[in-house]
């Protein structure tokens, strides 16, 4: 669905969940302007608009602080997308990909450390496309 509401704007769009969005549940989208919303029956899910990118990559941080990153990440992560399937600390190993990102101490980045467990593994050992993407996208 995200990739026909950024055709509609021709390219880059800026996504903010409003609420979890369910998987295999028809939602709608609704423009307004230059706007879209999608939702589902009353509930907002997402809004979406026309958006540039515009990325300095900065320095790589040190392994140690990415790590106290995951250490204190309930502090930061207060909302209700804990069982989300890729940021979910309400998930348990294997069920999600628990990705616990966060600020990175003394710079203006967010990361974390992750190795995929053996479930998300497809042939070869590999990670599928669709997983990598998640992994991307959902923090973002």
């Amino acid at each position: 669905m995200v990739g026909a509401i950024v055709d509609l704007f021709g390219g880059t769009a800026e996504v903010t969940l409003r609420s979890p969005p369910p998987l295999a549940v028809p939602m709608s989208i609704d423009r307004l302007g230059d706007w879209v919303v999608v939702r589902i029956g009353g509930t907002l899910v997402a809004e979406v608009k026309p958006s540039v990118i515009d990325v300095k990559v900065p320095s790589c941080s040190d392994t140690a602080s990415v790590a106290r990153v995951a250490e204190r990440f309930n502090e930061f992560k207060k909302d209700e997308f804990h069982k989300c399937f890729t940021c979910g600390f309400g998930r348990e190993e294997g069920d999600g990909r628990r990705l616990l990102i966060g600020p990175v101490d003394g710079i203006d980045v967010v990361a974390t450390q992750w190795i995929p467990h053996e479930c998300f593994t497809g042939q070869g050992g590999l990670i599928p496309q669709r997983i990598l993407w998640s992994a991307l996208d959902c923090p973002g």
